[in-house]
């Protein structure tokens, strides 16, 4: 599925309609060059699944930040930073993924061979001007049909 934006709240505001509608336990992966959006992407995400009391900021130094809603927990990595996948095992990154839990991953394709095939893959691309964004989804079949048809909203290409 390919999608357009045309400005970083239309990313945001795409993050947040997926973030209303996703299923606990998926793991989302945002790939693009800096400045795509992936952040913008990722806010929105996790505004949408409910997180409202906190700053949410990109965890580029920290590795992972983590929200909660009700007893469910919300990971946000940014692997940008990350030297190799050892590191990430040192801290027992593979335990993030469970059905209580969404795992949303910027910079994802740093890592994509030790990701699990369940993943929901997002690439976010500039297009022909400072704001334009294509958005593609790999994976859509895996979410919800509601989900499904709220996104076809946002098609455009």
């Amino acid at each position: 599925m390919k999608l357009r934006s045309n400005s970083p709240n239309e990313t945001y505001d795409l993050g947040f309609t997926l973030g209303s509608y996703i299923e606990w336990g998926l793991i989302v992966c945002i790939e693009g060059e800096m400045g795509a959006g992936k952040t913008a992407l990722s806010q929105g995400i996790i505004r949408g699944l409910g997180v409202v009391e906190k700053y949410i900021t990109s965890p580029t130094y920290t590795l992972v930040n983590e929200y909660k809603v009700r007893d469910l927990s919300i990971y946000h990595f940014d692997v940008y930073r990350v030297g190799d996948y050892d590191e990430l095992s040192a801290i027992g990154f593979e335990e993030y993924f469970n059905e209580g839990s969404i795992v949303v991953i910027e910079w994802a394709d740093m890592i994509r061979e030790n990701l699990p095939d369940n993943s929901i893959w997002i690439n976010i691309e500039r297009v022909d001007h400072e704001n334009l964004r294509e958005i593609s989804i790999k994976g859509i079949e895996k979410l919800k049909k509601p989900l499904r048809e709220e996104l076809r909203k946002w098609e455009k290409i």
